[in-house]
This record gives structure tokens, C-alpha cells and sequence, in this order.
């Protein structure tokens, strides 16, 4: 009797830890996605952040110009027009990430994003950040980004 009762202890156990190692596991890939997304935009290889991004994406710059951008299309040209700086890098700083229904994580953090000029003149901002990232056909996927100044 004493084995089965730890048997059936193990079998609980390892139930309520695969459920909450599921939790994290999705948050952790989700994350992951973040931050391929942000080392592929620092590194300019917009190709692969294309890869990263849902069809129906959707960003509020807010801080660097007042525009809404409709579309992977829409928001993946205003990148590529950011090659007309010698360099850009964006930063991001305390990330928050939460799973919910396991198909969407909202991501909260601060950012530092830098523009240096082709002249040599940087400019930096810094603001608040939310990114939705979804499952989309078993992929986490940028689906959101909004950006605001700080106060």
C-alpha cells in the first residue's frame, strides 16, 4: 500500500508540474520570440523579424513618430525606412510577460531606442512598451506593439 500511495503521489505531482512547466514553457517561447525580434532589428536583418511577425500586425509607435502602422507590410517598410540612420538599437528593460488561454502572452517593459544620424548625431528615446504576441498554427507570432513617452 505504501508504494502504491507514493506511486500515486509521484503521478499527482508530476501532473501539476507538467501543467505549470506548460505555463512557462509558453511564456519562456513567447519571450524567446521577443527577443529574436529584438536581435534581428538591431542587427538590421529584417528578413528574419518579418519571420517573426503576424500578418495582421498592428503597431502605435507613439514616441518616435505619432503613426499607427496597419499590417506586417505597413510596420516592415517604416523599419526598413529606419536604414536612412547609420544605426538604430532598441533596449529593452524589466520585460513582464503573461500567459493567457496558452495561445496569447501581453508583454510589458521599458525601452531606450537610439537613432544615430548618417551626420553622427544621436538621438535617443525611452518610454513604456506592451507587445501581444499570439500562437498562430503552433508559432508565436508579434502581433501588437505599442509604445508611449514617459512622463
Amino acid at each position: 500500500m505504501k508504494t502504491f500511495t507514493l506511486s500515486f503521489l509521484f503521478v499527482v505531482a508530476s501532473l501539476f508540474a507538467g501543467a505549470s512547466s506548460a505555463q512557462v514553457s509558453d511564456a519562456d517561447q513567447a519571450f524567446s520570440v521577443l527577443e529574436q525580434a529584438i536581435a534581428t532589428f538591431n542587427a538590421r536583418d529584417y528578413a528574419a523579424y518579418e519571420q517573426l511577425v503576424a500578418d495582421d500586425f498592428e503597431a502605435y509607435t507613439g514616441v518616435y513618430t505619432p503613426l499607427r502602422f496597419v499590417g506586417k507590410a505597413s510596420w516592415m517598410a517604416f523599419l526598413r525606412g529606419l536604414d536612412s540612420f547609420a544605426s538604430a538599437a532598441y533596449e529593452q528593460r524589466h520585460p513582464e510577460c503573461r500567459v493567457y488561454n496558452g495561445d496569447t502572452v501581453l508583454c510589458n517593459a521599458y525601452f531606450v531606442f537610439t537613432t544615430v544620424s548618417k551626420d553622427g548625431v544621436a538621438e535617443t528615446q525611452s518610454g513604456r512598451e506592451s507587445t501581444t504576441i499570439v500562437k498562430i498554427n503552433g508559432k508565436w507570432r508579434l502581433a501588437n506593439h505599442h509604445f508611449s513617452a514617459l512622463f
